[in-house]
């Protein structure tokens, strides 16, 4: 496959991950022919790596592009990410009362979620689970939010050592996660 070939529409994205190069056009990954190229705009133009097999290396993947890229402006790639993966449940609302997603209401707001400590928003009923975890200092780092994402009830298992944890998030996000954390990042406080 030609260079020339991997850009359809401007949402073409290379990463190098461990040497060997891997191109997303939407929710397609292939290996690359060429390893030496990147993108500039790699962090909304979708998942990094995501033939990747295990979650491990998917996170790995996305942590790269996330310190790669830097800083990134909400675009309609990265607000339509988190649109479709976590307005069913969650909300982002400025402190003043500014709407700035309405979600559901299911899950806890999302505003300035990114180095917060977990299970601190006032009048959510979160899972005894996700207690555990925030008695435990659990704080939603990047790297946090991206394995909780993931798959929730291993991360909460993992963070309380409790075997049986669960909690109420039953939605596993497999890809999206560059876009979810940009905007995350770029709706939230400024720091």
């Amino acid at each position: 496959m030609r260079t020339d070939q991997m850009v359809i529409g401007g949402l073409a994205l290379l990463v190098v991950v461990g040497g060997v190069g891997y191109y997303t056009l939407g929710d397609k990954t292939t290996e690359a022919p060429s390893a030496g190229a990147t993108s500039e705009n790699a962090v909304t133009a979708g998942t990094p790596n995501i033939s990747a097999t295990t979650s491990d290396e998917r996170i790995a993947a996305a942590i790269a592009t996330l310190a790669a890229a830097g800083p990134a402006e909400v675009t309609s790639a990265n607000r339509r990410e988190y649109y479709l993966q976590c307005r069913p449940c969650h909300s982002i609302t400025k402190p003043d009362g500014e709407v700035i997603e309405l979600g559901s209401g299911l899950g806890p707001d999302l505003y300035g979620i990114i180095d917060k400590p977990a299970g601190m928003q006032e009048g959510f009923a979160y899972s005894e689970s996700m207690l555990q975890a925030a008695e435990a200092g659990l704080v939603w780092t990047v790297e946090n939010i991206l394995r909780y994402s993931y798959n929730p009830k291993r991360f909460l298992r993992e963070a309380t050592g409790d075997v049986r944890a669960e909690g109420t998030m039953v939605y596993s996000l497999v890809k999206g996660h560059v876009p979810l954390i940009t905007y995350l990042e770029a709706v939230g406080p400024t720091p």
